[in-house]
């Protein structure tokens, strides 16, 4: 239960972070070098990024690998 509540945590982090942006997922993706439908799946909690994506995904929002994984992300 708590890998799920995990999952959904990071997800709900990556799109607030994102849309907080003004990414779509595709220009997250994009820019990830991943696709689409990656992102989507981190966002839904279905899966995590790749642990290589981490800092180029901190450095994208301009915050720490921390905070995305943080349970109350406000940062």
């Amino acid at each position: 239960m708590r890998k799920n509540r995990s999952l959904r945590c990071v997800g709900e982090n990556i799109k607030t972070r994102r849309l907080e942006k003004g990414l779509s997922q595709s220009g997250l993706a994009a820019a990830l070098g991943v696709t689409a439908q990656a992102v989507s799946k981190w966002e839904n909690g279905q899966s995590m990024p790749d642990p290589s994506k981490l800092p180029e995904l901190a450095a994208l929002f301009e915050t720490s690998i921390d905070v995305i994984f943080a349970e109350n992300a406000k940062d």
